[in-house]
């Protein structure tokens, strides 16, 4: 699969990192004057805030080759159309209308290349009332509903962390752009991806919907709670800032709570009785638990079968043994920070290889390697290029 990558930040960025792990060739279109956010944003390597060797850029764009291309050129359009002839499928998360603005619309590809599949990601669509609504996941995931439902019931409204639409999202652009693939394959044929990041996301917000249309209640901020079990929350640890998640989800697991706890006169509390007192039975649990150790906690409840784990800080995930087992935190080359540590990818294909060979790259690291070797170009051609101010 060839893939031609407009697209920046996360949420799309994050759609053609997953294709290159399993083996598209993705050419990522970058500006020197109009840097993506990432570059400069959620911490650096040592904490040397340089563009080159910003963490979340490695992360979302390994594996990809970098044309650093300054698109307002007049010169910059033949470049890019014949990326386009090159590629099966064009990624985009530009405002609505942006790339055909630029001269690149679905039509303009669709000329060149009849065959392409066009994906536009943005926060509402290309259609619409709200269709030049510019923002982030954040702004995507209040609009959808998340934040009204996540928190404490007595505080204000708390949030996913981060962005979340943009890390939602590449579950269905994906799926999308290998369904459209897919029908390619059958009849020949390309077509033009309209997603909506807020749209897709109500997706996760399915029981909350279903209720509210079954029976008119509206759903709440709950904290930790669950409305079918009792334990299900976090509790304090001995140590600073150390927490032990405890769920039980049926009377068994709870009758094993008790025995370690050594509280067998409340082995006998059905879920209905657990429920009508839980502030008391949170108030027990936590007495208990904060001068336990987290780690401890963990193992023994789970070896009397009770669902439980430390909430682990980045410093625990990165040194979890079974993410340690996996690889999934491994170290990548990288020309100018030595080796940066990136997410690897978390599903294993028994008889396909998935994975990266680096990580994000610099500036116009692939720019030679592109116009030669994918487009062709000779030494004059790109002479031009970099006379016209083409090339950064």
């Amino acid at each position: 699969m060839k893939v031609l990558d407009f697209s920046w930040v996360a949420a799309a960025p994050l759609t053609t990192k997953i294709l290159a792990y399993w083996g598209a060739e993705v050419v990522r279109l970058e500006s020197v004057t109009r840097p993506c956010l990432l570059r400069g944003a959620l911490g650096h390597r040592d904490d040397i805030p340089e563009q080159e060797n910003a963490i979340a850029w490695h992360a979302v764009n390994s594996n990809k080759l970098s044309l650093a291309i300054n698109l307002s050129k007049p010169e910059a359009k033949d470049v890019v159309l014949d990326l386009a002839k090159w590629a099966d499928v064009v990624v985009e998360s530009f405002t609505p209308g942006t790339l055909k603005l630029m001269g690149f619309g679905y039509e303009a590809l669709k000329a060149v290349n009849p065959g392409i599949i066009l994906l536009s990601s943005c926060v509402f669509g290309q259609t619409g009332p709200m269709k030049n609504f510019a923002g982030f996941g954040n702004l995507a995931a209040a609009i959808a509903g998340f934040y009204d439902i996540t928190g404490w019931p007595d505080r204000g409204a708390a949030g996913p962390y981060m962005a979340y639409t943009d890390y939602t999202s590449p579950r269905f652009t994906t799926a999308a752009l290998l369904a459209a693939l897919d029908y390619r394959r059958r009849t020949g044929n390309g077509q033009y991806l309209d997603f909506s990041q807020a749209e897709a996301a109500t997706h996760y917000l399915t029981p909350g919907i279903l209720e509210y249309q079954t029976t008119g209640s509206m759903p709440t901020r709950t904290g930790n709670a669950d409305p079918n079990m009792i334990p299900h929350s976090v509790y304090p640890c001995s140590g600073h800032d150390q927490w032990c998640a405890i769920v039980c989800e049926n009377d068994d697991q709870w009758k094993s709570l008790c025995l370690e706890m050594r509280r067998q006169d409340l082995a006998d509390l059905t879920l209905q009785e657990r429920f009508e007192q839980v502030e008391a039975i949170d108030e027990i649990i936590a007495n208990w638990t904060q001068i336990q150790s987290a780690g401890g906690l963990q193992i023994r409840l789970q070896r009397h079968g009770v669902a439980a784990h430390m909430v682990q800080d980045t410093g625990h995930c990165m040194n979890d043994p079974q993410l340690v087992h996996r690889d999934h935190f491994p170290w990548a080359p990288h020309p100018e920070a030595r080796q940066v540590m990136i997410d690897g990818i978390p599903h294993r294909l028994s008889r396909s290889r998935g994975g990266f060979d680096w990580a994000g790259p610099t500036y116009g690291q692939h720019s030679m390697e592109v116009l030669e070797g994918i487009l062709g170009y000779d030494g004059e051609q790109i002479a031009e290029l970099a006379i016209a101010e083409v090339l950064e």
